[in-house]
């Protein structure tokens, strides 16, 4: 069985400009944030590689980065979308291309898709998304929302969530690759280009997905007190 992830490196990080370049590169320690990932994901023994996402203008530093951290056998690069479901869908074509052209087939049968910017992913987490998505085809990370949430009009509240049926949703995501192919297939047919999640385009298709309860700190660098509290995880 050909395990593959996908790791999404395509976000600028609009706010966090101040620190000069994209925070997937930012150091964490010896390692830089998108490298942590890379880490976990090669030490899993279970992932025979990563491709990773990453816009034209950043793949020379990306190439660098991932010689420079040890990867480069590891990791080879698609170029990444305007949006989160245009990188995903680039990156399985690329992963189906040589099945479609009638090649040797080595598209994986197994797909996780992560974001650069969760450094804390787990190799049990891996591992276990792995085990779920080849039983029952499709699993999600997340966690039980702590918080009380509401649905309002913007400016008042309408209804207060019932809070125990609610989780927030991490990475990795993981699928059969036959499945998410299909799903994102259809969802360009249906002229869906923005999907903020891969699993929403399995639920469109009336596909069970599992949750794997993950922890909360696998959580997504986005500002820069995100950043901060990494470091002070990783006691920098």
């Amino acid at each position: 069985m050909k395990v593959t992830a996908i790791i999404l490196a395509g976000g600028m990080g609009s706010r966090m400009q101040e620190y000069g370049k994209p925070k997937q590169f930012l150091p964490l320690g010896p390692l830089s944030i998108l490298g942590h990932s890379l880490r976990t994901f090669q030490d899993s023994k279970k992932v025979s590689g990563v491709l990773l996402t990453l816009p034209r203008e950043n793949w020379d530093e990306g190439c660098e980065l991932v010689k420079r951290e040890g990867f480069k056998s590891f990791v080879s690069f698609v170029e990444g979308g305007n949006t989160r479901q245009e990188s995903v869908w680039k990156a399985l074509e690329s992963l189906n291309y040589k099945q479609a052209t009638g090649a040797k087939n080595d598209t994986p049968d197994i797909v996780l898709i992560h974001d650069a910017a969760r450094p804390f992913v787990t190799k049990d987490m891996i591992t276990k998304s792995i085990e779920i998505a080849v039983e029952h085809g499709a699993v999600i990370v997340a966690v039980p929302t702590v918080d009380t949430l509401v649905e309002s009009d913007g400016q008042n509240i309408l209804k207060v969530l019932d809070r125990s049926t609610l989780f927030s949703v991490q990475t990795p995501q993981t699928f059969r690759f036959s499945l998410i192919w299909k799903a994102h297939q259809k969802a360009l047919e249906s002229n869906i280009t923005n999907a903020s999640d891969d699993a929403q385009l399995l639920l469109r298709l009336g596909q069970t997905v599992k949750i794997l309860e993950g922890n909360h700190d696998n959580f997504k660098i986005t500002r820069s007190r995100d950043y901060e509290f990494a470091k002070k995880i990783r006691k920098i």
